[in-house]
């Protein structure tokens, strides 16, 4: 069907892990080696029956010499609420909520109600900005 594997889709996280695996010439045996992970989930992530975690993400960006940003296809996600920007910046980072919060001296509920737009004090905002490299 693709002749080219540089014409392969990547409109999904598990077709990009796929394009990526197949431009190094792995198989799925052999990045699962690399990310220390199963085939199974590899598998899965591929074939977008599974979503892998923040830790997984980051294993297997690592073991494809790529970045969150292209494995989430990030570059296309909106940023027009603080919750958005503070969730996008998050996951290009590969942190979980909870370490988020550690690194910003706060309770992780308080991410939670940042991201989903509950709260908005524009000093604890600086810090999480900061914090995320969005400013």
């Amino acid at each position: 069907m693709y002749n080219d594997i540089n014409s392969l889709p990547e409109s999904s996280l598990g077709e990009r892990v796929r394009k990526s695996r197949l431009l190094q010439n792995l198989t799925i045996k052999e990045l699962s080696k690399k990310a220390c992970m199963s085939a199974e989930t590899i598998s899965n992530i591929e074939k977008s029956r599974t979503t892998p975690n923040i830790n997984s993400l980051l294993k297997l960006s690592q073991a494809l010499n790529t970045n969150n940003i292209y494995l989430l296809g990030t570059d296309s996600w909106p940023e027009e609420t603080q919750g958005q920007i503070i969730y996008k910046y998050r996951m290009i980072l590969g942190l979980s909520q909870e370490q988020l919060a550690k690194k910003c001296s706060l309770h992780k509920s308080t991410i939670q109600d940042y991201e989903n737009n509950i709260l908005s004090n524009p000093d604890t905002l600086k810090i999480i900005y900061t914090k995320i490299g969005y400013i």
